[in-house]
């Protein structure tokens, strides 16, 4: 008689196992696939981050002996690889506005043609930022919520040399 209550025991001890692992399950799971989606959120924050800054870098360098007049565009270009080979997109379409880059001085004048851009003096001071947020839409989570889709901004501040 002991015997059989001791198995019955042991039997709903098994279940309340399963039935504690079963809600446990959605919880974890949930909390494993956030940590996920924010790591690859911040990995293209960072991505868009050094995009932009090999692009003022190489605004700022550029001396071709053939054009020394294009820095603007190679230094957009540069940022756009940068960006595109780049970022965790999962199979989504890659990200290039027709103006990838905006030029500014200091006081916030658009530098809109490379005249004005050849115009400041080594040591001068240029910000140099997104033309438009690039949209983060992969994250399930954040939609399913209603947070919708991150949009990732940045800005670098360089100088000429």
């Amino acid at each position: 008689m002991k015997y059989l209550n001791q198995q019955s025991t042991i039997d709903r001890q098994r279940g309340a196992a399963a039935v504690e692992f079963a809600i446990i399950l959605p919880v974890f799971l949930l909390f494993l696939f956030g940590i996920i989606e924010l790591s690859i959120l911040l990995f293209d924050n960072a991505m868009v981050n050094y995009s932009l800054r090999v692009g003022a870098r190489t605004a700022a360098l550029y001396k071709a002996s053939f054009s020394p007049t294009k820095n603007l565009a190679v230094a957009e270009q540069s940022a756009k690889f940068w960006c595109d080979s780049s970022l965790i997109k999962f199979g989504g379409p890659s990200y290039s506005p027709s103006s990838y880059l905006k030029f500014l001085k200091t006081d916030g004048t658009q530098i809109t043609a490379q005249g004005q851009f050849d115009a400041l003096n080594q040591g001068d001071a240029f910000k140099v930022k997104l033309a438009q947020s690039y949209p983060y839409s992969f994250m399930v989570l954040f939609n399913f919520i209603g947070l919708g889709p991150v949009n990732l901004n940045s800005e670098v501040l360089v100088r000429k040399e």
